[in-house]
């Protein structure tokens, strides 16, 4: 789950904190499109590095997957499936920050998170503009990223700043963002899965039949340094 998404579950837990953090949203989104370009190399904000990511592979404002799906938004029990193609990129993100979670040193005093503020070097090629892009419609409500989406590249620096095991958390870190944007890009959207029920509309996932303990980890999650 990125980040934005995140600070918005949290922002149901406490009322007050709403109406600042729909300013605090519109105010980042903003700055990010405004730094949206070609061909970049980065190294500032995580919030700002993750929706730039986001729009980059997508074309659309990160506050279209605030509240999509069963974990795309408020929620996100790792015991429901996912509602479509999106809402499974969203629960892979979930995954991939709760492992850096686990992992990676936190900071002030262990009061935050890593992936929450963490900065990483990338680069990104052929970005998509949230201001041109139209996704093409291919059933009701339902609509696909334009081709262009095919040629979105974006790189994660295989040198991060730190000591070691501070470096690899970027790093994975970095390639987690990377993965959940690309992800997103590929992936169709359905407006209907706006703003569900979510005590109505998920339900748990059927584990497979016989399936064994996996030997080892995919690719958003982390291994030890």
């Amino acid at each position: 789950m990125s980040l934005l998404v995140r600070m918005a579950r949290f922002s149901v837990q406490v009322p007050s904190l709403r109406n600042s953090l729909r300013v605090l949203l519109m105010f980042l989104l903003v700055c990010v499109a405004i730094c949206a370009g070609e061909t970049h190399q980065h190294g500032r904000r995580n919030l700002i590095q993750l929706g730039n990511m986001m729009m980059c592979a997508t074309g659309r404002f990160p506050s279209d997957y605030i509240d999509y799906g069963c974990f795309c938004g408020p929620g996100g029990d790792m015991k429901h499936a996912a509602i479509d193609a999106t809402d499974q990129c969203c629960r892979d993100h979930d995954r991939c920050f709760d492992d850096q979670m686990r992992r990676c040193p936190p900071y002030l005093l262990g009061l935050i998170p890593f992936p929450y503020i963490a900065t990483y070097r990338y680069t990104y090629d052929s970005c998509m503009s949230v201001f041109s892009t139209t996704w093409v419609n291919v059933s009701p409500g339902v609509s696909k990223a334009p081709k262009q989406a095919e040629k979105v590249k974006i790189q994660c620096g295989e040198r991060q700043f730190g000591d070691k095991k501070t470096a690899l958390c970027r790093r994975q870190l970095c390639d987690c963002n990377k993965n959940f944007a690309l992800c997103l890009g590929r992936s169709k959207y359905d407006v209907r899965h706006r703003a569900i029920n979510v005590e109505k509309t998920c339900t748990p996932a059927v584990p497979p039949q016989n399936a064994s303990r996996p030997t080892g980890q995919d690719k958003t999650q982390l291994s030890n340094p």
